[in-house]
């Protein structure tokens, strides 16, 4: 899966730092080694750790150089895309440090030893002025090389961004003569105007505007009532066409002034990377060129020279981490953070409410109506159920109540209002029906838990069967409803029937008759 950067944070620069800096952790571990290793075990050793110290120092000085040439290339020469760039910049850097590194460990060139003048692994040969040339054409050539192409790249970047600003200020003196014209006085002479609009045509602008504003006011008058006032008059396009030409000005030297600033503050951030690398690194060359002319070693450059090679990479890190750019990624991955954790819970709760509902059977038989009482569902047709859940809840009050007044025919005893809330809570919250009716539906749902005795199982069939039985014949009473308003009857009078229903009991039932 291809993944999408933001083009705020997609900077060639930073990838380029991060390579540096990857380089520089593999060069102090590499300069920690060549202290570590002894005088007598010296050979291989010495060998492996200088080409690893050697590879990584010239890397990470390319990698630098590389970042001042990118600035460059955009800001001087405006090459928008350097993205392809990248692959150059770091194999031909790799490829150079890899060839300088390794040339000294081959045959008959036997360059790297362990040095007692410094007392560490370098470049050790029999005679001290071959040894001074293996250590300039080995390392010190590239860093005088970095340095002074560096040193070029600041000033072209540098005057580039002082024209930039003349042009931004020129920009905006045009645009602040368009707006506020200063008037024309009676005193001036016609060679005065005619060498101030030769130095500054704009200046007549206004003149020229006035002018043409009078005669097409005289050619074209203003339209009648009876004129079609939808009809733009050739005065009114002029009008939109002269004020056209004054905010053209304006919004290309805003435009400008946008994008030159953007660009500026760019190139003050990434100038600090060339800058580092020459200030870090031209004390190892003043070192070398003082102890090669004099034969002498000083003490204050050879510190210099020996604290300032890992401070680069410190200085690198730290301009990495003050980058507004790093603080707009991280901004950016805790937003697009945030909104996967809401899209994964919309998701969850879309999930857990399309669960579907068990289907209610149909009556098995039309005998089964009369088992039912219909006192509450008259008050129950004149006010229709708002949801769900309230029906439900109506069901089970029916039938608890029923239940209670009269026992069934079968002698089984069904659960009342007196009984605790407890046990009410057993007998109707086991069943599957009543589950799905009373608890919420939620992604961490405890499971029902299955009856225990045969005598509670039945009850629980019973009662399942005397809910489902109940909902079907209010849903078919209110589609009796809907269609005696549909079909207008008028209303008719209301008898009441009675039934026999068991052997101690009756029900009345008001029918519409």
């Amino acid at each position: 899966m291809a993944v999408k950067v933001d083009k705020r944070h997609d900077r060639l620069s930073l990838r380029l730092l991060v390579y540096a800096c990857l380089s520089h952790i593999i060069l102090g571990i590499a300069s920690f080694a060549r202290f570590l290793v002894s005088p007598d075990a010296a050979g291989h050793q010495c060998d492996g750790v200088m080409v690893l110290y050697i590879l990584a120092d010239i890397f990470s000085i390319l990698v630098i150089t590389c970042i001042a040439l990118n600035l460059e290339l955009i800001f001087v020469h405006n090459i928008r895309r350097p993205a392809h760039l990248e692959r150059w910049y770091t194999l031909s850097s790799l490829a150079v440090a890899f060839v300088v590194a390794i040339v000294p460990v081959l045959p008959y060139q036997d360059g790297y030893a362990y040095n007692r003048t410094v007392g560490m692994c370098w470049y050790e040969v029999s005679d001290a002025h071959v040894t001074s040339m293996w250590a300039f054409g080995g390392l010190y050539v590239w860093i005088l090389l970095s340095i002074v192409y560096c040193c070029i790249a600041l000033v072209m970047v540098l005057w580039k961004m002082h024209r930039e600003q003349r042009m931004i200020k020129l920009h905006l003196a045009s645009h602040q003569a368009l707006q506020s014209p200063k008037p024309q006085t009676t005193t001036r002479s016609h060679t005065q105007t005619r060498s101030q609009a030769s130095s500054n045509p704009l200046s007549l602008l206004p003149t020229l505007c006035s002018t043409l504003h009078s005669k097409l006011a005289i050619s074209f008058p203003r339209s009648t009532p009876t004129e079609d006032r939808h009809t733009p008059s050739p005065l009114h396009l002029f009008r939109l066409r002269s004020r056209r030409s004054q905010t053209q000005p304006r919004s290309h030297a805003l435009g400008t002034h946008a994008r030159i600033s953007y660009l500026a503050r760019v190139a003050g951030r990434i100038i600090w990377f060339p800058v580092v690398l020459i200030w870090t690194r031209i004390w190892g060359v003043i070192n070398f060129w003082f102890s090669y002319v004099t034969g002498k070693t000083n003490p204050f450059l050879f510190l210099m020279a020996m604290i300032c090679v890992p401070m680069q990479g410190i200085f690198l890190l730290v301009i990495f981490l003050i980058d507004p750019s790093l603080y707009n990624a991280i901004r950016t991955a805790r937003a697009h953070w945030k909104e996967r954790r809401t899209s994964r819970d919309e998701e969850c709760a879309m999930t857990t409410s399309s669960r579907p509902v068990e289907a209610l059977p149909s009556p098995k038989s039309p005998q089964d109506y009369l088992s039912v009482d219909f006192d509450w569902t008259s008050h129950d047709i004149q006010r229709p159920a708002t949801s769900r859940t309230s029906s439900h809840s109506r069901t089970r009050s029916v039938s608890r109540s029923r239940s209670a007044s009269e026992p069934s025919s079968s002698g089984a005893s069904y659960p009342s209002r007196s009984e605790s809330p407890g046990a009410r809570h057993d007998e109707i919250i086991h069943s599957p029906t009543s589950a799905l009716i009373s608890s919420p539906r939620h992604c961490d749902t405890p499971p029902i838990t299955p009856p225990t005795s045969p005598l509670e199982l039945e009850r629980m069939l019973k009662l399942e069967r005397m809910l489902k039985l109940e909902l079907e014949l209010e849903l078919e009473l209110e589609l009796e409803l809907e269609l005696m308003l549909k079909l207008k009857f008028e209303p008719f009078e209301v008898a009441t029937v009675s039934f026999p229903r068991g052997a101690s009991s009756q029900t009345n039932i008001h029918i519409l008759a």
